[in-house]
């Protein structure tokens, strides 16, 4: 039996090309892998302040439990959000749609107070929002939960998300195991993948960092025993004024078997990053309140109800309190200081002038 020629050259040609790009495939050490993921954390930490408007759209729905949306809230779906922070001081809206109504629910950090409002269209009468002092809580305003944190796998708050995770979790993470990283293209994108799995579980996980936009991550895939298997994938685009990569588009997906069982899609709009917003986002006046909004002051410092007029605070009774009024506090500078040092001594020299007197009329 004769040998075709032109395929024992075909073949051959074949194996050497798969050797070769066998040979030049890059062996990545975990020096390299450090160095990749460090950039991709870095690109986070260079947002600073931001103002965001997310909208949440859930294209597949399902009625099994540990997916279905329903049931992750009382309030209802999450559908939208506005989040705003600038310094210490934060801001997030939460649109829940339930009953047909769509709801508001506000928490707000701003200088001096923290703010609580819920607008509930089917409840009737009018809506309240609670006011704190700052002093008046334990937590610092830094390591308080469930605001919006650049932290998050997808820039959106753990506790409304399928997958509520933190990107340290799956990047630069000492309890990884198996971690591997190869070249990849996803999408039309250049990528590094970097595959492992975690110390104490047989669950496998891959994430796609695109090396043409600073490393961020663009997919990660999370397949546990059981057959069950979680999608996350991430659109950027850049910012202009501040040339960062930001994401523009959040899906997360999941599959029991073959059978996709959740879809998720957030858009993002980029309102302001790394700029410095307006104050009154984060004082009542920026709250939109309805005219004869309730206001509850801290019950443990001010035991006593006021509405809000539209301009400001007033009590029941048509007062206007000092308490809830933003004050600046004094900046103690040098001259401030001297002259109350100088106010002191001089009622001291009266004093002791005074009892100097006293004391020759008694003499």
């Amino acid at each position: 039996m004769k040998r075709c020629p032109l395929l024992v050259s075909v073949t051959a040609l074949f194996v050497v090309c798969s050797l070769t790009r066998s040979a030049l495939a890059k062996e990545y050490t975990l020096a390299d892998i450090e160095k990749v993921e460090k950039k991709a954390i870095a690109n986070r930490e260079r947002i600073k302040n931001w103002h965001l408007k997310l909208a949440i759209r859930y294209e597949i729905d399902t009625t099994t439990p540990e997916f279905d949306p329903d049931k992750q809230d009382e309030r209802g779906k999450c559908v939208g959000l506005e989040i705003c922070k600038d310094s210490d001081m934060f801001r997030e809206d939460r649109f829940f749609q339930i009953n047909g109504h769509i709801n508001r629910y506000v928490r707000l950090l701003g200088k001096q107070w923290m703010y609580l409002y819920a607008e509930q269209k089917e409840h009737d009468g009018p809506p309240a929002i609670q006011v704190f002092s700052r002093d008046f809580l334990t937590t610092p305003p830094a390591k308080l939960p469930l605001y919006y944190d650049t932290k998050m796998l997808g820039f959106v708050p753990g506790d409304i998300r399928s997958f509520p995770e933190e990107l340290t979790l799956f990047i630069r993470n000492a309890q990884r195991k198996n971690l591997t990283m190869t070249d990849a293209e996803l999408n039309g994108q250049k990528c590094y993948k970097i595959d492992f799995g975690f110390v104490g579980n047989d669950n496998s996980y891959s994430v796609w960092l695109a090396s043409e936009k600073d490393n961020n991550p663009i997919r990660f895939d999370f397949v546990f025993p059981g057959e069950h298997s979680a999608f996350f994938e991430i659109d950027y685009q850049k910012h202009a004024s501040s040339g960062l990569w930001f994401p523009e588009m959040l899906r997360t997906s999941a599959k029991k078997g073959e059978r996709q069982v959740f879809q998720e899609v957030v858009d993002i709009e980029v309102i302001s990053l790394n700029e410095k917003l307006t104050p009154d986002l984060f004082s009542e006046k920026g709250l939109n309140l309805p005219i004869g909004t309730l206001v509850l002051m801290n019950p443990e410092e001010i035991p006593d109800t006021y509405t809000w007029d539209g301009e400001k605070i007033v009590g029941l009774s048509g007062f206007t309190p000092t308490i809830p009024v933003a004050i600046e506090p004094a900046k103690w500078d040098a001259r401030r200081i001297l002259l109350l040092v100088s106010g002191i001594l001089l009622i001291a020299i009266a004093l002791w002038k005074i009892y100097q007197e006293h004391r020759k009329k008694r003499t």
